[in-house]
């Protein structure tokens, strides 16, 4: 991403009545839950398809797989000293991913021969070990599945799971403890984690139809950090009036919503700020876009996403809109046309009603921009 700071508009989120089927991109999702949860979860950057025509669903799942799609939804704080697991080498693609899960509580490995196992296959019955301690759930008792006997060592994990609703087992009554972990399965357990349970029937679909329903409102003053790809940073101190627009402070942010859109700048220069309107956009649908500045014509797609969640200096923040911007091309004053400069989403913004703009990432999920402290009215 470039220094300059996309503006984004700030939007509001309405139910609308007419029903409408979310759409896969990929053929081997089809039914309408596993297309809502495969949308979501990828468009979250945790888990990412096999490739872009499918999304794997029947493939198993590694343990080390596990590792690092946890990693990818979840922010993990260490309890205790990293272990050097002898089959995990530094150059393994998940070890980092594994040592954070370790250093968490959240795995252990094998005590006796000091492994892994990343490569191996994991079991529906060791996920929900997994889940129980990321999640903190109490461990409970459970006859729900014929297969899954009160002395089965998982038991507990398993009834924490059912009782938390991530699992709900099969139609003839089993768990299949013992069964490997698909990657069907295991986006939904993540989804149900993070966002309950999948809806069974099209809903309504969210719409953005106001810049003013995320003014930050609700905010008196704020201070927002600036990340660039550099040894230092900027920062920034806002006053906000009680409609959301800044009071203006020289070298502060300005966060100014009208009806047509939203601006987001650096007071006292021209070094970056723009505008950017998002009415209309609905809920995971792509919509084309374009932007003049200075005689360019930018041409590039944005994509909302609601009911989303995201850390800030570490504090999660829920209902929030997450809106992904992708480069499609350029025209240049002169009527040349250019390829885009990044490949694939190169830019997020995350905002929440009376919040405004809480962060703005990269494609990857680097934060470049995000708000570190406010003051509420």
């Amino acid at each position: 991403m470039k220094k300059t700071l996309t503006a984004m508009l700030l939007t509001g989120a309405l139910l609308l009545p007419t029903p409408t089927l979310a759409n896969s991109p990929y053929k081997d999702v089809s039914n309408y839950t596993h297309t809502h949860i495969v949308n979501r979860i990828v468009s979250s950057h945790i888990m990412e398809p096999i490739s872009t025509t499918h999304f794997g669903i029947s493939q198993p799942v590694t343990r080390g797989d596990v590792a690092a799609y946890i990693q990818n939804a979840y922010k993990l704080y260490a309890v205790r000293p990293a272990k050097q697991f002898v089959d995990v080498p530094a150059s393994h693609p998940q070890a980092a991913a594994i040592q954070a899960l370790y250093r968490a509580g959240i795995v252990d490995g094998s005590s006796t021969t000091g492994k892994f196992r990343p490569d191996d296959k994991i079991t529906r019955a060791h996920v929900a070990k997994i889940f129980t301690n990321l999640l903190k759930l109490t461990p409970q008792t459970t006859n729900a599945f014929s297969d899954v006997a009160l002395s089965n060592p998982n038991n507990t994990h398993i009834g924490a799971l059912v009782q938390k609703g991530i699992v709900t087992g099969y139609p003839n009554g089993q768990f299949r403890p013992n069964a490997p972990v698909s990657r069907m399965q295991l986006a939904t357990f993540i989804y149900r984690s993070l966002y309950g349970m999948e809806p069974q029937k099209p809903v309504a679909v969210k719409r953005i139809t106001s810049n003013f329903d995320y003014a930050p409102t609700k905010l008196k003053a704020a201070n927002y950090t600036d990340l660039p790809r550099s040894d230092y940073r900027h920062h920034f101190y806002t006053q906000f009036m009680s409609n959301g627009n800044n009071i203006v402070k020289e070298f502060g942010l300005i966060y100014d919503v009208y009806e047509e859109w939203i601006y987001v700048g650096q007071d006292g220069t021209d070094a970056w700020g723009y505008y950017m309107d998002l009415r209309g956009l609905e809920d995971g649908k792509p919509q084309e876009r374009m932007r003049e500045m200075y005689g360019t014509h930018y041409h590039h797609t944005l994509t909302a996403y609601f009911e989303d969640r995201v850390y800030v200096n570490n504090v999660l923040f829920k209902d929030v809109v997450k809106v992904a911007e992708k480069e499609l091309y350029t025209v240049d004053s002169d009527g040349s046309i250019m390829s885009p400069e990044y490949d694939g989403v190169h830019t997020i913004y995350y905002f929440k009603k009376g919040y405004g703009l809480l962060k703005v990432t990269n494609g990857e999920g680097d934060s470049l921009f995000e708000i570190g402290s406010y003051t509420l009215r």
